[in-house]
Formats: structure tokens, sequence, C-alpha cells
């Protein structure tokens, strides 16, 4: 499987969360790799791109918007 990726539109709205971290941004496209696993690409509201996976967005695995 090549990779693929999936523009959102419009932008979802999250709060991503980690074990001593949490921040709000935007879900900007979703990855998915060759392997099958999907990532998301969240820009934070200083414009920078993050990769998460689904439960650090609070949804499970495999959601799409």
């Amino acid at each position: 499987m090549n990779p693929s990726v999936l523009q959102v539109f419009p932008p979802v709205r999250l709060t991503v969360t980690g074990n001593d971290y949490a921040y709000e941004g935007w879900l900007a496209s979703v990855v998915i790799k060759r392997s099958g696993a999907i990532r998301y690409v969240i820009e934070d509201d200083n414009g920078r791109l993050f990769i998460h996976d689904a439960g650090q967005i609070g949804h499970e695995e495999g959601w799409l918007p």
C-alpha cells in the first residue's frame, strides 16, 4: 500500500493530550502509512505541525473525520 494523504475541509478543532502536555490545534490532514497505520497532522495556534495517533487526539484507532 502506498502512503496516502487526506486533506480535511473544513479543518477540525481538536485537543491533543500526552503524558505531560496538552494543546488545542486544527486537524490539517490525515496520513495513511504504508503499514496501514493512520496518523493525524495537527497544526497548533503558532502554525507548527505535529503528527499524532488517534489516542492522542481523543479518538479510536482508524477514526476519519
